[in-house]
């Protein structure tokens, strides 16, 4: 979750903070900049729109994913090992 809130911070601060001159530096001008430089609210919608892409692609994955590890009995170990402990179980100390 960490890794994910600090992307989005970054891509909202981005919306809010980026600065006319920089944005122009790595894109043609005419392109939108920061909400809180005088550059409207574009660039934040896109970056909005750009999170929520993003959450749905790695829910839309991680689904997947952990459904085909349900299936195959793989995302929990057995009550005896859960009972034992994980390094008594699994790295035999």
């Amino acid at each position: 979750m960490s890794a994910g809130g600090c992307g989005a911070w970054g891509l909202l601060f981005t919306g809010l903070f980026a600065k006319k001159q920089y944005v122009h530096q790595v894109y043609a001008s005419g392109r939108p900049y920061g909400l809180f430089m005088g550059g409207g609210g574009k660039l934040l919608a896109a970056q909005i729109i750009q999170i929520l892409v993003i959450f749905e692609w790695v829910n839309a994955t991680m689904a997947q994913l952990f459904y085909a590890l349900k299936k195959l009995n793989l995302l929990r170990v057995s009550k005896e090992d859960e009972m034992q402990g994980m390094d008594m179980t699994r790295r035999k100390w």
